[in-house]
């Protein structure tokens, strides 16, 4: 090892200029390399988290993204360019990964990284040849972190869950996810809200009570506004989120869903309701009622 430049030969060199290698970075390695890390974007504990959770979980997997590192070849001086969020989660988790690496590089090319598109959750479920992905994903989220117990307002709790865990969900409960797909589509279509939050009310809902009928009932009356009088929480609903329930009038998913089980729970239990009021607790969140309902 240099004992000037420690991080000098650290991959080995398979092409010219520059080099590029497929290499193991243990947590020792990574720390050596962050302290190379100068002027790079501020770090952001939540992909942080996520990356060290994806680790603990065994899901990390070589993709092609590179761990990129420049050389000044007056003063021999290594640079981290990219990176920085994958090494730190190698070194919480105390676990190393295995990824391609690309070193040697020119640190103007700093300027010029990271200015692609990402890939969302939903390009994912499109690449499986699933439609429907930008409702979908987004809302597979919440299923997952509403199943675990977790408050969905915590925005570290659905940053978490990582574009595998959605994959897996939707092809595992694929039947109840479009199920809830095609009733909360037809909800938005039919009265606005916000259709993400629709497909969660639709899914959870039936999931928690082993019964879609009483949920299609309700879902039907918002549709129709039919066979409903002063009082009736479906009515109420159903005003409140024609009136203001729209993405376009600063709607929030979770805003919003916790409204529609509000509304849900009302009418299930009887409950007189002529003005709805929307759910602003941030701290708690509205349990479902598994009460049966006589039609």
């Amino acid at each position: 090892m240099d004992i000037n430049n420690p991080l000098k030969g650290m991959f080995t060199k398979v092409s010219q200029d520059p080099n590029v290698s497929i290499v193991t970075i243990t947590p020792a390695m990574a720390e050596l390399l962050l302290k190379s890390n100068t002027q790079n974007r501020p770090i952001s504990r939540t992909r942080v988290r996520m990356y060290t959770d994806a680790m603990k979980r065994s899901q990390w997997k070589v993709n092609g993204e590179s761990i990129k590192t420049s050389l000044n070849p007056l003063t021999g001086e290594v640079r981290l360019l990219d990176g920085q969020h994958r090494l730190i989660a190698c070194v919480e988790s105390g676990l190393p990964f295995k990824t391609l690496a690309v070193s040697d590089l020119d640190e103007s090319v700093f300027s010029v990284i990271d200015r692609g598109k990402a890939r969302g959750n939903h390009d994912v479920l499109s690449m499986a040849g699933i439609k429907g992905g930008s409702h979908i994903a987004p809302a597979v989220k919440y299923f997952i972190v509403l199943e675990a117990g977790l408050n969905p307002r915590n925005r570290d709790n659905l940053q978490l869950v990582s574009g595998e865990d959605v994959l897996n969900y939707t092809r595992e409960n694929f039947d109840d996810v479009q199920w809830a797909y095609s009733h909360g589509r037809l909800v938005n279509s039919a009265i606005g809200g916000i259709r993400t939050a629709w497909i969660i009310f639709a899914g959870m809902v039936a999931k928690e009570r082993g019964e879609r009928e009483t949920v299609e009932a309700f879902l039907n009356a918002m549709v129709t506004g039919e066979a409903m009088t002063a009082g009736d929480p479906r009515l109420a609903l159903r005003n409140w989120v024609i009136r203001n329930g729209d993405t376009k009038n600063g709607g929030v998913t979770t805003d919003n869903l916790a409204t529609y089980i509000r509304g849900f729970n009302s009418w299930v239990e009887g409950q007189e309701i002529k003005v709805m009021r929307p759910w602003t607790s941030i701290s708690e969140w509205p349990q479902i009622s598994t009460k049966a309902k006589l039609f």
